[in-house]
């Protein structure tokens, strides 16, 4: 993985977890 794929993956992972909870 590059330096910029974690970040990215992460932060889709939060926007997932957001959603899911609301």
């Amino acid at each position: 993985m590059s330096g910029r794929a974690v970040p990215l993956f992460l932060l889709f992972l939060c926007l997932t977890l957001g959603s899911v909870q609301n």
